[in-house]
């Protein structure tokens, strides 16, 4: 006989009463850690998160088996959604149209999660104006062979490169195994310019960093997030979709240092 399903939860948060499906879901085994518990934590943090999130169409990553399961990529808020729900109509390189969510606030938060959203990964660019993106995002990966203490060495090399053409990074952990590192833009430039001004601060992050240069086997240590229609990176505290969690906000923001590397502190 299959095992019955709790009953659902009510959670009330921004005047809006949202119903929990199956609340006691695993969601992370190794942590006994439930949709519920899930729930809870992005109400609790809800303006932390939401800083991240505000008026950015975002991509909705869904977990429904939990960390332990395989996640799908859910672009299209269904037309079942409630009215309440902000969304932004995005246009693809292809020509495709979706109507993505714009989670503005908890309530948008605790919708997303009883899909099975673990993680936010919104677009770099604002509802109102969805063609000029206001974030170059650098994504910086190590490799199997490389050690984490290398990628802060490339951050701040990315750091420098910055400085010098008189832009602000901010760097956090990437929620996975990197860092992130984001810099506000006016949003007075298109797609394809931001790309290039990202492929162009790699190449000079390469010449100025041996660490960012390939490594033996021809594999390189980092490498950099396009601005793309199509790539988006999970927020700062989203937990990180791990089987195990060390830490409910591993991607959390951090502080650069006068030393040889970034100076990691948890989020306010």
């Amino acid at each position: 006989m299959a095992a019955k399903k709790a009953e659902p939860a009510t959670i009330d948060v921004c005047g809006q009463e949202l119903r929990l499906s199956n609340p006691g879901k695993l969601f992370f085994p190794e942590r006994k850690l439930t949709k519920l518990d899930l729930a809870n934590y992005y109400v609790e943090c809800a303006d932390a998160v939401v800083r991240g999130l505000r008026d950015r169409p975002t991509v909705m990553k869904r977990w429904v088996d939990g960390v332990e399961g395989k996640p799908f990529f859910q672009k299209r808020v269904p037309d079942s959604a409630p009215e309440w729900l902000q969304t932004a109509t995005v246009t693809f390189p292809s020509g495709g149209h979706a109507r993505e969510l714009v989670p503005n606030d908890a309530a948008h938060l605790v919708w997303g999660v009883n899909l099975g959203v673990i993680d936010w990964n919104p677009w770099p660019v604002r509802r109102d104006d969805l063609d000029h993106p206001d974030e170059l995002r650098v994504d910086l990966d190590p490799q199997p062979d490389i050690a984490f203490s290398e990628v802060r060495d490339v951050a701040l090399c990315v750091r420098e490169v910055l400085d010098e053409h008189g832009l602000l990074g901010f760097p956090k952990t990437s929620g996975s195994r990197g860092i992130h590192v984001y810099v506000r833009l006016t949003p007075q430039h298109d797609f394809l310019q931001v790309r290039t001004a990202r492929w162009r601060s790699r190449a000079r992050s390469s010449g100025a960093c041996p660490a960012a240069r390939p490594a033996a086997g021809g594999r390189r240590n980092a490498k950099a997030c396009s601005s793309t229609t199509t790539r988006t990176r999970a927020t700062a505290r989203s937990p990180p979709p791990t089987r195990c969690v060390r830490c409910p906000m591993r991607a959390c923001r951090a502080r650069w240092s006068g030393t040889r590397s970034p100076t990691w502190s948890r989020p306010s």
